[in-house]
C-alpha cells in the first residue's frame, strides 16, 4: 500500500554527513541493539543513542550465471560498386560471464562506441580509453580471452565488430550510461566483479583507508551502481557537483553535472544526540506498507533501512486504507 497525507507538526530529522531521514515522531526505524545485537522496531521519539544502531548492510542473493550471450544480428551488405545486396547473419555468441563483466566494467567507466553516421564509414568501433600501463596490461588480459580483435591506437583500444557495436550501443552515450537489470540480479561475487573493473576506469581506492569513491556524468548509472554497492553488503551515498565554467585557451567551457558514489563499509549508523534534531514542518507525508515492515530509504542521495509507519495509517488515518 502507499500512502500520501497533509501533515502539520514535529517532525525528527536524523541527519549526519551520510543520513538524512526526515520522519513523523511515531515512525518506525529499523534498530539493532549495540549490547544484544537484537533487531526490532521502535519509534522515531523513542530512539535511544546510547544502545541502538541503524543497521547498514544487506545480504543479496542473486543469481550465478556461468554465460553472456551476446545476441545475434542480420544486417544487409552490398557488393562492389553498391551492387548486389545480401543478407548477413551473426550468430550469437557464448561468453564466459565473468570475463564479459571485466569487459563491460570498464567499457561503462571508459568506453563509447561510434555515434550511426561514423559508423558505418569506421566499422561500427567501440573503444576503451586507457592511460595507465598495468590497467592497459589488464585490459589487454580480458580482450585476448574474448572472440573479439582489437587493435591499439596510443591510448584507445578499437574493436570494429557490428555485434558488439550494436549491442552496446543500447547502453547510452556517456551522460546516459546504464546497467540492464539482467546484469543487477546477478550474484554478489559476479556484481563485484562488475564493481572491481568501473573502478578500475573512473574510481579510487584511498590507500591509507580503503575509502572506494566513483564519478560519473551519468545520473542513471549512478542510480543503477549505488543498487549494486546496496548488493554487495555496503552503502553508496551519492552527492553531486555543480556545472562549472572553466576558461582554457580563451574559450569558455561549461561542465556536466558529475555524480560521486563514496561507499560506505561499516555495519551501522551511531547517532549522537545531537544528530537528530526536531523540527516543524507543513506539508505533504509520503508512506508505503510492505509485507515485512522494512523498507530502503533514499533522501539527498543518502541511504538507510527503515520501518513504514503503519500506526500512523491504522490509528490516525484509517481512511486512507479504504482509499489505497
Amino acid at each position: 500500500k502507499l500512502f500520501k497525507y497533509n501533515y502539520n507538526g514535529e517532525m525528527h530529522h536524523f541527519k549526519t554527513k551520510s543520513l538524512d531521514l526526515l520522519v513523523t515522531p511515531n515512525h518506525r526505524m529499523v534498530v539493532d541493539q549495540a549490547v544484544s545485537g537484537k533487531r526490532k522496531f521502535v519509534e522515531a521519539r523513542d530512539f535511544d543513542f546510547n544502545n541502538q544502531r541503524i543497521p547498514k548492510q544487506g545480504i543479496w542473493h542473486g543469481k550465478e550465471k556461468e554465460r553472456f550471450i551476446l545476441p545475434s544480428i542480420e544486417f544487409i551488405k552490398y557488393g562492389r560498386q553498391g551492387k548486389t545486396p545480401y543478407k548477413v547473419i551473426r550468430e550469437s555468441l557464448k561468453i564466459r560471464m565473468d570475463d564479459w563483466l571485466k569487459f563491460f566494467g570498464f567499457w561503462l567507466a571508459e568506453g563509447s562506441t561510434d555515434n550511426e553516421n561514423i559508423a558505418q564509414s569506421h566499422g561500427y568501433r567501440t573503444v576503451i580509453t586507457q592511460i595507465k600501463k598495468k590497467t592497459k596490461q589488464e585490459i589487454r588480459r580480458v580482450l585476448d580471452v574474448l572472440p573479439f580483435d582489437y587493435m591499439e591506437e596510443k591510448n584507445n583500444f578499437v574493436i570494429c565488430n557490428k555485434q558488439l557495436w550494436t549491442y552496446l550501443r543500447q547502453f547510452g552515450g556517456k551522460y546516459e550510461k546504464y546497467i540492464p537489470r539482467s546484469v543487477k540480479n546477478l550474484s554478489e561475487r559476479q556484481l563485484r566483479i562488475l564493481f572491481n573493473w568501473m573502478v578500475k576506469g573512473d574510481g579510487h581506492i584511498r590507500k591509507t583507508t580503503g575509502q572506494v569513491n566513483y564519478w560519473t556524468a551519468s545520473e542513471k548509472l549512478a542510480d543503477d551502481l549505488q543498487e549494486i554497492i546496496l548488493k554487495l553488503g555496503w552503502l553508496g551515498t551519492i552527492t553531486t557537483q555543480l556545472p562549472k565554467t572553466s576558461v582554457i585557451k580563451g574559450r569558455k567551457i561549461r561542465s556536466n553535472i558529475i555524480y560521486c558514489l563514496g561507499v560506505q563499509k561499516a555495519k551501522h549508523y551511531r547517532l549522537r544526540e545531537e544528530a537528530v534534531k526536531k523540527v516543524i514542518y507543513k506539508g505533504w507525508v509520503y508512506c508505503c506498507e510492505v509485507e515485512n515492515h522494512t523498507v530502503f530509504v533514499r533522501r539527498n542521495g543518502k541511504v538507510c533501512w527503515c520501518g513504514n509507519s503503519i500506526g500512523v495509517v491504522t490509528i490516525n488515518l484509517p481512511r486512507l486504507g479504504h482509499l489505497s
